[in-house]
Protein backbone atom coordinates (compact mmCIF):
# COMPACT_ATOMS: atom_id res chain seq x y z
CA UNK A 1 0.00 0.00 0.00
CA UNK A 2 1.65 3.20 -1.23
CA UNK A 3 0.01 5.41 1.39
CA UNK A 4 1.37 3.19 4.17
CA UNK A 5 4.89 3.48 2.79
CA UNK A 6 4.46 7.25 2.60
CA UNK A 7 3.47 7.17 6.28
CA UNK A 8 6.97 5.88 7.07
CA UNK A 9 8.43 8.81 5.16
CA UNK A 10 6.31 11.22 7.19
CA UNK A 11 7.36 9.62 10.46
CA UNK A 12 11.04 9.72 9.47
CA UNK A 13 10.78 13.37 8.48
CA UNK A 14 9.42 14.11 11.94
CA UNK A 15 12.50 12.56 13.53
CA UNK A 16 11.24 9.04 14.25
CA UNK A 17 13.64 6.10 13.98
CA UNK A 18 11.58 3.77 11.78
CA UNK A 19 12.29 0.03 11.68
CA UNK A 20 10.69 -1.53 8.60
CA UNK A 21 9.25 -5.08 8.69
CA UNK A 22 9.39 -5.50 12.47
CA UNK A 23 7.46 -8.77 12.27
CA UNK A 24 5.91 -10.57 15.24
CA UNK A 25 8.17 -13.53 16.14
CA UNK A 26 5.43 -16.21 16.19
CA UNK A 27 3.00 -14.69 13.69
CA UNK A 28 3.23 -17.57 11.19
CA UNK A 29 2.50 -20.08 13.93
CA UNK A 30 -0.43 -17.96 15.14
CA UNK A 31 -1.92 -17.72 11.64
CA UNK A 32 -2.05 -21.50 11.37
CA UNK A 33 -4.42 -21.77 14.33
CA UNK A 34 -8.09 -22.12 13.44
CA UNK A 35 -10.53 -19.40 14.43
CA UNK A 36 -12.05 -21.51 17.20
CA UNK A 37 -8.70 -21.90 18.97
CA UNK A 38 -7.92 -18.20 18.51
CA UNK A 39 -11.22 -17.14 20.02
CA UNK A 40 -11.89 -19.72 22.71
CA UNK A 41 -10.68 -17.58 25.64
CA UNK A 42 -12.75 -14.55 24.66
CA UNK A 43 -15.78 -16.72 23.95
CA UNK A 44 -15.50 -18.45 27.33
CA UNK A 45 -15.09 -15.17 29.17
CA UNK A 46 -17.99 -13.65 27.26
CA UNK A 47 -20.22 -16.59 28.20
CA UNK A 48 -19.40 -15.93 31.87
CA UNK A 49 -19.36 -12.12 31.81
CA UNK A 50 -22.59 -11.63 29.86
CA UNK A 51 -24.46 -13.40 32.65
CA UNK A 52 -22.96 -11.01 35.22
CA UNK A 53 -23.74 -7.99 33.03
CA UNK A 54 -27.34 -8.97 32.30
CA UNK A 55 -27.94 -9.56 36.00
CA UNK A 56 -27.13 -5.87 36.69
CA UNK A 57 -29.80 -4.47 34.34
CA UNK A 58 -32.55 -2.62 36.16
CA UNK A 59 -34.85 -3.12 33.18
CA UNK A 60 -34.83 -6.37 31.17
CA UNK A 61 -38.23 -6.59 29.44
CA UNK A 62 -37.37 -9.73 27.45
CA UNK A 63 -35.84 -11.54 30.45
CA UNK A 64 -32.54 -12.16 28.64
CA UNK A 65 -30.11 -13.63 31.16
CA UNK A 66 -27.61 -15.74 29.20
CA UNK A 67 -26.05 -16.53 25.82
CA UNK A 68 -28.81 -19.09 25.28
CA UNK A 69 -31.43 -16.40 25.86
CA UNK A 70 -29.70 -14.08 23.37
CA UNK A 71 -29.75 -16.82 20.75
CA UNK A 72 -33.39 -17.65 21.33
CA UNK A 73 -34.43 -13.99 21.27
CA UNK A 74 -32.51 -13.38 18.04
CA UNK A 75 -34.15 -16.37 16.39
CA UNK A 76 -37.69 -15.45 17.44
CA UNK A 77 -37.73 -11.66 17.24
CA UNK A 78 -38.65 -10.41 13.72
CA UNK A 79 -36.70 -7.18 14.26
CA UNK A 80 -33.45 -9.19 14.43
CA UNK A 81 -33.83 -10.45 10.81
CA UNK A 82 -32.79 -14.01 11.60
CA UNK A 83 -31.43 -15.90 9.67
CA UNK A 84 -30.30 -13.03 7.43
CA UNK A 85 -27.99 -11.87 10.22
CA UNK A 86 -25.34 -14.29 11.37
CA UNK A 87 -25.35 -15.60 14.96
CA UNK A 88 -22.56 -18.10 14.39
CA UNK A 89 -20.32 -16.66 17.10
CA UNK A 90 -23.07 -16.91 19.69
CA UNK A 91 -23.80 -20.48 18.65
CA UNK A 92 -20.12 -21.38 18.85
CA UNK A 93 -19.82 -19.73 22.26
CA UNK A 94 -22.80 -21.73 23.47
CA UNK A 95 -21.36 -25.01 22.19
CA UNK A 96 -17.61 -24.59 22.74
CA UNK A 97 -17.14 -22.07 25.52
CA UNK A 98 -15.16 -23.73 28.30
CA UNK A 99 -15.32 -23.34 32.06
CA UNK A 100 -13.12 -20.40 33.04
CA UNK A 101 -12.13 -22.29 36.18
CA UNK A 102 -10.86 -25.30 34.23
CA UNK A 103 -7.28 -26.37 33.53
CA UNK A 104 -7.97 -26.16 29.79
CA UNK A 105 -8.93 -22.51 30.13
CA UNK A 106 -5.69 -21.78 32.02
CA UNK A 107 -3.67 -23.44 29.24
CA UNK A 108 -5.46 -21.43 26.57
CA UNK A 109 -4.86 -18.17 28.46
CA UNK A 110 -1.13 -18.93 28.65
CA UNK A 111 -1.11 -19.61 24.91
CA UNK A 112 -2.79 -16.27 24.21
CA UNK A 113 -0.32 -14.48 26.46
CA UNK A 114 2.53 -16.00 24.45
CA UNK A 115 1.16 -15.05 21.04
CA UNK A 116 0.30 -11.53 22.14
CA UNK A 117 3.40 -11.14 24.32
CA UNK A 118 6.85 -12.52 23.53
CA UNK A 119 5.59 -14.21 20.37
CA UNK A 120 3.75 -11.10 19.18
CA UNK A 121 3.63 -7.41 20.01
CA UNK A 122 5.95 -7.42 23.03
CA UNK A 123 8.41 -9.68 21.24
CA UNK A 124 8.64 -7.32 18.27
CA UNK A 125 8.92 -4.21 20.47
CA UNK A 126 11.70 -5.72 22.58
CA UNK A 127 13.61 -7.19 19.64
CA UNK A 128 13.64 -3.96 17.64
CA UNK A 129 13.66 -1.55 20.62
CA UNK A 130 10.36 0.08 19.62
CA UNK A 131 8.14 2.55 21.45
CA UNK A 132 5.21 2.12 19.04
CA UNK A 133 4.18 -0.39 16.37
CA UNK A 134 2.47 0.82 13.18
CA UNK A 135 0.30 -1.24 10.80
CA UNK A 136 -2.38 -0.61 8.17
CA UNK A 137 -5.86 -0.79 9.68
CA UNK A 138 -6.61 -3.69 7.33
CA UNK A 139 -4.02 -5.95 9.01
CA UNK A 140 -6.30 -7.95 11.29
CA UNK A 141 -3.69 -10.09 13.04
CA UNK A 142 -2.20 -7.11 14.90
CA UNK A 143 -5.64 -6.08 16.16
CA UNK A 144 -6.28 -9.62 17.35
CA UNK A 145 -3.02 -9.81 19.29
CA UNK A 146 -3.57 -6.39 20.88
CA UNK A 147 -7.07 -7.39 21.96
CA UNK A 148 -5.78 -10.56 23.60
CA UNK A 149 -3.30 -8.55 25.66
CA UNK A 150 -5.46 -5.52 26.37
CA UNK A 151 -2.91 -3.25 24.70
CA UNK A 152 -3.87 0.30 23.67
CA UNK A 153 -4.51 0.92 19.97
CA UNK A 154 -5.22 4.19 18.18
CA UNK A 155 -6.38 4.66 14.59
CA UNK A 156 -6.08 7.85 12.55
CA UNK A 157 -6.92 8.48 8.87
CA UNK A 158 -4.37 7.34 6.32
CA UNK A 159 -6.21 7.82 3.03
CA UNK A 160 -9.33 7.28 0.94
CA UNK A 161 -10.10 4.55 -1.58
CA UNK A 162 -9.91 5.72 -5.19
CA UNK A 163 -12.97 6.43 -7.34
CA UNK A 164 -12.54 3.35 -9.53
CA UNK A 165 -12.14 0.73 -6.80
CA UNK A 166 -14.74 -2.08 -6.78
CA UNK A 167 -17.15 -2.14 -3.84
CA UNK A 168 -16.57 -4.99 -1.38
CA UNK A 169 -18.83 -6.36 1.36
CA UNK A 170 -18.28 -8.55 4.39
CA UNK A 171 -20.30 -11.72 4.98
CA UNK A 172 -23.05 -9.70 6.63
CA UNK A 173 -23.43 -7.33 3.69
CA UNK A 174 -21.66 -4.35 5.27
CA UNK A 175 -19.55 -2.29 2.87
CA UNK A 176 -15.84 -2.67 3.66
CA UNK A 177 -14.31 -1.04 0.56
CA UNK A 178 -15.86 1.64 -1.65
CA UNK A 179 -14.84 4.76 -3.62
CA UNK A 180 -14.10 7.66 -1.28
CA UNK A 181 -14.31 5.47 1.82
CA UNK A 182 -11.56 6.21 4.40
CA UNK A 183 -9.03 3.71 5.67
CA UNK A 184 -6.68 4.16 8.57
CA UNK A 185 -3.33 3.49 10.14
CA UNK A 186 -3.04 1.74 13.52
CA UNK A 187 -0.63 2.70 16.27
CA UNK A 188 -0.02 0.07 18.98
CA UNK A 189 2.00 0.03 22.16
CA UNK A 190 2.33 -1.96 25.36
CA UNK A 191 0.33 -1.50 28.54
CA UNK A 192 0.64 1.81 30.41
CA UNK A 193 2.38 3.54 27.49
CA UNK A 194 -0.74 5.38 26.35
CA UNK A 195 0.96 8.77 26.59
CA UNK A 196 3.54 7.83 23.98
CA UNK A 197 0.78 6.45 21.76
CA UNK A 198 -1.18 9.71 21.91
CA UNK A 199 1.93 11.76 21.13
CA UNK A 200 2.86 9.76 18.04
CA UNK A 201 -0.67 9.41 16.65
CA UNK A 202 -1.47 13.09 17.26
CA UNK A 203 1.76 14.24 15.60
CA UNK A 204 1.14 12.00 12.59
CA UNK A 205 -2.41 13.28 12.12
CA UNK A 206 -1.29 16.90 12.37
CA UNK A 207 1.51 16.34 9.84
CA UNK A 208 -0.63 14.54 7.27
CA UNK A 209 -4.01 16.31 7.72
CA UNK A 210 -5.67 13.44 5.82
CA UNK A 211 -9.03 14.09 7.44
CA UNK A 212 -9.22 17.52 5.78
CA UNK A 213 -8.71 16.06 2.29
CA UNK A 214 -11.66 13.70 2.23
CA UNK A 215 -15.41 13.90 1.90
CA UNK A 216 -17.29 16.06 4.37
CA UNK A 217 -19.37 14.21 6.98
CA UNK A 218 -23.09 13.89 6.32
CA UNK A 219 -23.69 15.39 9.73
CA UNK A 220 -21.43 16.94 12.32
CA UNK A 221 -21.90 16.01 15.99
CA UNK A 222 -23.62 18.61 18.12
CA UNK A 223 -22.69 17.05 21.47
CA UNK A 224 -19.17 16.61 22.77
CA UNK A 225 -17.97 14.38 25.61
CA UNK A 226 -17.27 17.52 27.66
CA UNK A 227 -20.98 18.38 27.47
CA UNK A 228 -21.84 15.04 29.04
CA UNK A 229 -19.19 15.41 31.73
CA UNK A 230 -20.41 18.90 32.59
CA UNK A 231 -23.88 17.48 33.05
CA UNK A 232 -22.53 15.00 35.58
CA UNK A 233 -20.42 17.69 37.27
CA UNK A 234 -17.26 15.68 36.55
CA UNK A 235 -15.63 18.42 34.48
Amino acid sequence: MDSFESAFTTLRSAGANVVDSADFPAVDEFKKLNQQIKGIVRSSEFKRDIIDYLATLETNPNDILSVEDIINFTKTSPAEDYAEHDIGKFLWTQAEGIDVNSEKYSRMVKQEQYYGGEGGILGAMEKYKLDVLVTPSTLGVANDLAAKMGFPVMTVPLGFYSDGIPIEHDHGGMVTVAPGMPYGIHFFTKSFSDGKLFQVAHAFEKLTAVREKGLLPFRYPTTDSRDILKGTQRL
